[in-house]
């Protein structure tokens, strides 16, 4: 496996941004690659063969892999994403449960539905709208009351405020960080006084998921500590805010495409699914995972020692030429063509859902996306005016410059 010539690479991560793997997995003509980040030796790799050896059969544990900056505002110790082994599935059936079913997809959608086209009709009254200051808030609403949690308007989008800093500032190092850290312990206690008054009170959350994370026991049969019940509530709500940055790049895939908008605009939705595969697989989500190696290991023949640090280059498998051919192009119709292969479209992490650490909240995302697109194109008219669209893949994670502005709105019977 081929070292890099530089003494330590975490410069040019911080300057290549996505592009970090992909431009050095071109320049040495291979999968994977060894260097240093700040000092730490690292495997770097990507693509479908990478991805099954990174995910299955417990090879890497995720304890230690992530900067606690990053630990602590997107996971926090003792939830699901720190878990293996039988620990790990036991805790994972809680979040596959609730969010994979038919009704929690068709109910989600529903809600998201609901709260956009309620904001909506007071866009039709303002000159311009951010959706990236107005789609958080909307997905806030819509989860915090499918999870059975009351909340008023002002409260659901502090809920909103507190998400987006945890997503924002996790790869920030310094007082961002430590701002953002601050706020998700206040969310923390919020959701742990929602836990202990479902406790106190079963028959009032019975049948939401609310109810199911504070009723949850460990494989032991006690239950979650209220700490850690109160971490996995937020990494229910959390994540399906996260998505508000695919609703952005669906946005610009539509501008992109306005063949595809028109067809959908005239109830053709023939490709709608592919478009949202695309949005997740073209636009940049989260760059690369980490784990450690929970034994001694080899890959491709080349040994990785216990311990050692790996990377899974997440953007750079979604833009590998040798599969996609064209990873460059916004094109939709190659999932027509060829379908999803789960190993070679890894946005929202690979493996499998209930045995690994891939998403569960993935069929979800897609859902939710192709719900936005259809009430983009077929119950709202808008304009993009002038603005700054391009997409920095320095900045993770990455949105549109100007947040996506919208005008001239209007509401459809």
């Amino acid at each position: 496996m081929q070292k890099l010539r530089s003494v330590d690479s975490a410069l040019s991560f911080l300057a290549d941004g996505y592009l970090f793997g992909t431009r050095r997995f071109d320049a040495v003509q291979t999968d994977a690659f060894r260097t240093r980040l700040l000092g730490v030796p690292v495997v770097v790799m990507r693509g479908s063969d990478a991805c099954r050896f990174f995910y299955e059969q417990g090879r890497f544990t995720r304890s230690a892999a992530l900067p606690p900056s990053i630990t602590h505002l997107l996971q926090d110790v003792g939830s699901v994403q720190t878990l293996e082994g039988a620990d790990h599935r036991d805790r994972k059936h809680l979040f596959v449960d609730a969010l994979m079913s038919r009704e929690a997809l068709d109910g989600l959608a529903d809600a998201v539905e609901d709260e956009w086209m309620s904001a909506a009709g007071g866009w039709a009254h303002r000159d311009r709208v951010s959706l990236s200051a107005e789609i958080p808030k909307i997905l806030s609403r819509a989860i915090l009351s499918w999870s059975g949690i009351a909340a008023t308007p002002s409260g659901a989008d502090e809920r909103a405020s507190e998400f987006v800093s945890m997503i924002e500032n996790a790869a920030r190092i310094g007082p961002p960080n430590w701002a953002a850290r601050a706020r998700r312990r206040r969310t923390e206690k919020w959701a742990g006084s929602l836990v202990v008054d479902a406790r106190a009170d079963p028959a009032a959350s019975e049948g939401t998921v609310l109810g199911a994370v504070a009723s949850k026991t460990s494989r032991t049969g006690a239950p979650l500590p209220v700490d850690v019940a109160a971490v996995e509530l937020i990494n229910v709500l959390r994540p399906f805010v996260a998505i508000s940055r695919f609703l952005l790049f669906a946005v610009l895939g539509l501008r992109r495409r306005p063949d595809l908008a028109e067809a959908f605009r005239s109830g053709d939705e023939s490709l709608l699914e592919d478009f949202a595969q695309e949005v997740r697989r073209f636009y940049p989500f989260f760059p690369v995972i980490a784990g450690r190696a929970s034994r001694a290991l080899e890959f491709d023949g080349h040994p990785i020692a216990a311990g050692s640090l790996v990377m899974l280059d997440l953007y750079g498998t979604d833009h590998d030429k040798s599969y996609w051919g064209d990873p460059e192009v916004f094109r939709p119709e190659r999932f027509a063509e060829k379908g999803v292969d789960p190993n070679h479209l890894i946005a929202q992490g690979g493996g499998t859902y209930l045995d690994d650490h891939r998403c569960p909240g993935e069929p979800l995302t897609v859902r939710v996306i192709m719900r936005v697109v259809q009430i983009l194109t077929q119950r709202m008219s808008y304009e993009l005016p002038p603005q700054d669209l391009r997409v920095s893949l320095r900045t993770f994670p990455a949105m549109p410059e100007s947040g996506v502005l919208l005008s001239g709105m209007a509401v459809r019977a």
